[in-house]
Parts: C-alpha cells; structure tokens; sequence
C-alpha cells in the first residue's frame, strides 16, 4: 500500500513542478 502511495504521489508533486517551473 505504502508503494501504491508513493506511485500516486510521484506524478502529482510532478505535476505540481511543472507548473510551478515549467519545462520540468
């Protein structure tokens, strides 16, 4: 469970990169 919470984590705090810089 706690690696299905990370998976799902992971593109969300990228997501909230990208638009916070940009190209990332």
């Amino acid at each position: 469970v706690l690696e299905k919470l990370s998976q799902q984590a992971a593109p969300k705090k990228r997501c909230l990169r990208r638009t916070s810089t940009g190209p990332w």
